[in-house]
This record gives structure tokens, sequence and C-alpha cells, in this order.
């Protein structure tokens, strides 16, 4: 199955660990996983594809679930993991289910958009949608809802559909047609993500970098509880709430200037190194580099006069770290990743 692929993917490329149950898991391994002590290992559930949670999770530990995700689990329920959920209230609350309703079989091409509630300064969930770009024209199964969960204590709305945009939908809720939103509970949080029906075209999570696999690990860092918005101080776009920083949570390209040309032009090249950052500046004239962490410490200092090419001493840590620099009057800044 592609998804399952994918988190495999992500599992590598990101170094987190991933415990996969399939379809052919038995209802012992499905318990064990789920025990308190087993939970305690993990810090996200996914719900994919399993239509009928309840029916699969043994119900003996389903307020020990409960109380997981309230005192700060995350959880994220895919496409027909949140449809007949049947007798469990607190998957019924948690995704808003009492909105659930027909949807449309067909697989039209549909524009889908970014929810500006999701974006809205300071949110915790900007993080997850700050330089997203949801695709025109995607091909899926879309489900509608008998009315939309904005408005609702503890959801924002992450991605919408322009039902405009295709003229054959069978059950219509007009202007506000969300399809991807999250909900606080207690201490947890939760995605409910009603796309990846189809595997047609470009709607697979296997598709790298692609809309559905970028979406799907972002969620993951959000109801992780990996950051809650961007933690750096100096960037622009800083959540005073932030605890933890994410490059998905802060804008993570440079300032530019225009020249006379009309080109823009950046002051300064980055050449990693094995042990050290090579910076080019390339402007004539006094400039100062700081390399400094999130909390705005400086790791590392240089001052010249351009252009000239220095090293900055590399990060030992992992972590985000901002760049910048000082020249003409002007502040340029970058903002560098160690994984």
């Amino acid at each position: 199955m592609d998804f399952h692929e994918s988190l495999g993917k992500l599992s590598a490329a990101y170094g987190f660990d991933v415990m996969i149950l399939g379809q052919g898991a038995t209802s012992q391994q499905i318990e064990t996983a789920f025990t308190p002590s087993s939970l305690d290992g993990y810090q996200a559930v996914v719900f994919a594809y399993n239509d009928g949670v309840d029916r699969y999770f043994p119900h003996s530990l389903m307020p020990e679930f409960e109380s997981w995700v309230k005192n700060g689990g995350g959880l994220i329920a895919i496409n027909s993991a949140s449809a007949f959920i049947g007798d469990w209230p607190f998957l019924t609350e948690a995704l808003v289910q009492s909105f659930y309703g027909p949807w449309a079989i067909e697989m039209p091409k549909v524009d889908l958009h970014i929810d500006s509630e999701g974006l809205a300064e300071g949110s915790e969930t900007r993080g997850i949608l700050l330089g997203l770009e949801a695709p025109a024209q995607f091909i899926d199964a879309f489900y509608s809802f008998r009315q939309s969960p904005r408005g609702e204590p503890g959801v924002t709305i992450l991605v919408t559909m322009d039902e405009k945009s295709y003229s054959t939908i069978g059950y219509p809720m007009g202007d506000d047609h969300p399809l991807v939103w999250c909900k606080r509970m207690g201490k947890g949080r939760v995605v409910h993500n009603s796309l990846g029906y189809s595997n047609r075209d470009s709607n697979v999570y296997t598709q790298k970098g692609g809309f559905l696999e970028n979406l799907l690990y972002r969620t993951m860092r959000y109801v992780a509880g990996d950051f809650t918005g961007c933690a750096n101080p100096a960037d622009a776009n800083f959540n005073p709430g932030a605890t933890q920083s994410d490059p998905a949570a802060c804008a993570v390209v440079a300032k530019v200037r225009n020249s006379v040309s009309g080109y823009s032009v950046s002051p300064f090249s980055l050449i990693p190194g094995r042990n050290a950052l090579g910076v080019n500046h390339t402007h004539i004239g006094d400039f100062e580099v700081s390399l400094t962490d999130i909390r705005g410490n400086i790791s590392d200092r240089k001052t010249g006069y351009g252009p000239q090419r220095f090293d900055l001493a590399f990060p030992s840590r992992s972590g985000v770290y901002l760049i910048q620099v000082k020249t003409r009057g002007e502040s340029f800044t970058r903002c560098l990743v160690v994984p």
C-alpha cells in the first residue's frame, strides 16, 4: 500500500521510528500495541483507511487511549478511518463526526485551498501550512459533510475545496467545504484528513515532495507536539507561544533586495562543509555575519570588508539556526536547518 510505503520513507528521511500494523495484523498484535506502556513510547497514532476503527480496536483499551490523547498524545485519521465510527463517542467527538455525511464517489478534478484560519498569525497550526501550496485540479473522491465544523470549540480548518471548480457534486456544502481540520483534545492534538482516497496522478502519498506527503509529514509533526509554530524570536513568523521550532514553521527563505537592473540579489551564499560553513560575502563594504540558535545565542560571528570568503563554525548540534548579515545599513537573514 502506498501510504505504508510513504510512512517508511518519511521515517528514514527524518529519523523517527514508526510501527505499522497493516490489514494482516492479529488482534493480539493490535492489543499489545495499544497498551498504556506501549503508547508511552510513541508521540502519535495514525488511523489510515481503516473503516470502523471501533470494530478493530480493543474496547477494553479505549479508556486508556482516550486518556493518552487528552494528556498530550497525537492522533490523525486519514480518509475512511473517520467513517462509520459506530459506538466510540470519544472518536466521534475528536473528529467532529456529528458532521459526517454523504460523499461524491466520482473522481473529479477539484481546486483545493489552504484556509486562512489555519494560517492565522500566532496560530499553532501555522507551521503546518506555511509554504504549503494547495494543488489545483486535484483528483480524489471528495467527502461532503452535513455542515462545516468551522467554529466548533477547539477546531481549526486547514484545507478546503472549491465546489465551483467542478459541476457534478451530489451533496454540495456551498462556499465552505472543509476537507482537513484539526482539534485540540485536552493537551492532545487531533487531525481529520479526508483526502487520499484516490491513487491517481499526483494524488499519492509516495510522491516525493508532493502535497499529500508534505501534509502528512507536517500534521504528524504537529500532533506529535514537535512544534507549535516558529520558536525563533528573530524570525518574522515568530510565535510567542511556541516552545519548539520546526523548519515548516519558520520562513526558510533569504530576504533579498532588488538591484538597479531589477534582478534579485543576495549579499551572501552558503557552502556547507563537514566542519565549517563557508560564506561568500559578495558586496563591497563592511559587513558583520552572525550565526545564532533559536534562542538568540551566538554560535559564531565574523566581521570584515567584502567581497570576501570565510568560514563560520558549523553547529555541532541539530536544530534551527539563523544566519544574519548586516551590510550597507541593511540586514539579510537565512535559516539553516541542521538535521
